[in-house]
């Protein structure tokens, strides 16, 4: 019942961002009936019937009698309002992914990348353009714990893989990664793609191996302390006991009683000294390992 050029306003038609006008003329009623085909154009309607609005897709004919003159035109509308929004959920989360600080990669099954964020951007060095539709363990020259074909094969049967690997960066530096593997699966649970999510561990390995250098070489200088003790003390005891025992025969001869002091005096003390070493001597058998019982 409206007039022709203000169709858009009473139907309520946007382009398919949802928000701009859709000029009558380039309705696809409209367009049909100028004599032109339309395939496949979107677009948007919200009115009073439908306040929510929904995403249309229209293919328009323009109809023809047997002479080939214009007697009208037919538009075919389809609702593609849930597929458009879940192609709205999806772009969203690609952008989420985009927020992620981890290398997010999607391959195919025979390892093409398919989905490359921009951590991965950042870790590797190379553009999503660039890594598209390359082979992934090619571009990132991978070094596996196992075969990658075993490792494919534990991927497939539980669907999850969790390790760590090497890769390279576009500068050649390697990079120590810690990887989580999973499968997805389509509508008939067929393996599909693999997504993996890598990230960079290489500063926490280097500090692992720090650490570890660090903690041998503090346990080579205790040893060597322990045996050094342990060899002091020895060569001490050794001359000791010689003077223990030369006081002992002091002891036995014929002395007058101030000697006698005196001597029972140089025992008494050479007697604790020995004591003393001994201890040492013993604990520091124990600290390097040659206490025997």
């Amino acid at each position: 019942e409206a007039r022709a050029e203000h169709w858009s306003e009473t139907f309520g038609a946007f382009l398919h961002d949802g928000v701009t006008p859709l000029r009558s003329r380039d309705l696809p009623i409209h367009r049909a009936l100028r004599g032109e085909v339309t395939d496949g154009v979107e677009m948007f309607l919200r009115n009073a019937a439908l306040p929510q609005g929904a995403y249309l897709r229209c293919t328009g004919r323009p109809l023809v009698d047997e002479s080939g003159e214009r007697q009208g035109g037919v538009v075919v509308f389809s609702d593609v309002t849930e597929l458009r929004l879940a192609e709205d959920r999806l772009i969203q989360q690609v952008h989420l992914l985009d927020l992620a600080h981890d290398a997010i990669i999607v391959r195919d099954l025979e390892g093409r990348i398919q989905f490359w964020n921009r951590g991965a951007e950042l870790l590797y060095g190379w553009s999503k353009h660039e890594s598209m539709h390359v082979v992934a363990h090619d571009l990132l020259r991978a070094r596996y714990p196992q075969s990658l074909d075993s490792l494919h094969a534990e991927l497939f049967r539980t669907g999850y893989w969790e390790g760590e690997l090497s890769h390279a960066r576009r500068d050649g530096e390697r990079l120590a990664i810690e990887g989580r593997w999973a499968v997805r699966r389509d509508a008939r649970g067929n393996p599909a793609a693999i997504l993996e999510i890598n990230r960079d561990v290489s500063a926490r390995k280097q500090a692992e191996r720090e650490l570890a250098h660090a903690k041998e070489a503090a346990e080579a200088a205790n040893r060597a302390k322990s045996e050094f003790v342990a060899n002091m003390s020895h060569e001490i005891r050794t001359p000791l006991n010689g003077v223990v025992g030369m006081t002992e025969l002091l002891l036995g001869t014929e002395l007058t009683t101030e000697q006698q002091q005196y001597l029972e005096m140089l025992k008494s003390s050479a007697d604790s000294l020995l004591a003393i070493i001994n201890e040492v001597l013993d604990f520091s058998k124990i600290e390097a390992g040659k206490l025997q019982i």
